[in-house]
């Protein structure tokens, strides 16, 4: 479950832009190198490699996420571990209505599968959670989904909107299709060098750097059980970037981008 949590949390940053609020988000295609994070401390893996790649798209109805990340992880002790993690995130326009898929695999072995959807008749009513796959999660199935709780790209786009609009915080409540986490952030404008992946065309655009954390809801006042740090454009791209929790902390770096053509929806 820690590379499934540790994804699915990326997922929800990673679909970043400022979307629906500025219709400006862009389709892309995006390969990040994965490295272990030299600064990391308490990490239970001395080695980290491997790459990630994602597609965001959009449609007059939706956007869609696929993302694919493989890292081969060796421990202290010498032991190898390889996982790989593949999700597809569909969320509708108008944010009433998610679907989601999430494998985690280890060593080849399928440990976690959900597959699912979640309806409600407005943002700010109970939502209804129905999942036709749920193998190799502790718990029970969440059925309802309490008022008010962002799904991935609704919660970029406030996250976003509230860069452009100065403000250096933003909380909020998220579901990520297995469970609810509390999620605070903190952002900045960011003023350095740009990746070398970045394409010329993108001259001129925005940019913010946020450190993002995520909590338990029943443990709101104890450490975050995950944090990512990471640059993010006006467009939709995001660069490099953090993520680390009490087992892992992963350095990933932008190597490649394909800036896509968007819908016409008139």
């Amino acid at each position: 479950m820690m590379m499934k949590r540790l994804t699915i949390l990326l997922a929800t940053l990673l679909f970043a832009g400022p979307a629906l609020a500025a219709s400006g988000l862009t389709p892309h295609r995006a390969v990040y190198d994965m490295e272990r994070l030299q600064r990391a401390s308490g990490s239970a893996f001395a080695q980290v490699s491997g790459r990630m790649v994602y597609h965001y798209d959009r449609t007059c109805d939706g956007v869609t996420y696929n993302h694919r990340m493989l890292l081969d992880l060796v421990t202290a002790q010498g032991s190898e571990l390889q996982t790989e993690t593949v999700l597809s995130f569909f969320e509708t326009v108008d944010g009433l209505n998610l679907r989601f898929q999430v494998r985690e695999i280890f060593d080849g072995v399928e440990a976690t599968a959900l597959e699912g959807k979640v309806t409600r008749s407005d943002v700010d009513s109970p939502g209804r959670i129905t999942y036709s796959r749920r193998e190799g999660v502790e718990g029970d199935a969440p059925e309802t989904l309490p008022p008010g709780v962002l799904f991935p790209l609704q919660h970029t786009r406030d996250l976003i909107q509230a860069a452009v609009d100065g403000a250096v915080t933003h909380n909020a409540r998220t579901f990520d299709g297995d469970e609810l986490s509390l999620v605070d952030s903190f952002i900045r404008p960011y003023q350095g060098e740009w990746e070398k992946a970045v394409p010329d065309s993108m001259d001129g655009q925005k940019v913010w750097t946020t450190r993002v954390s995520f909590y338990k809801p029943d443990q709101a006042e104890a450490a975050p059980y995950y944090e990512t740090q990471m640059r993010f454009w006006e467009n939709g791209l995001s660069g490099d970037f953090t993520m680390e929790t009490t087992d892992l902390a992963v350095q990933a770096r932008l190597t490649e981008v394909e800036i896509y053509d968007k819908p016409d929806c008139d």
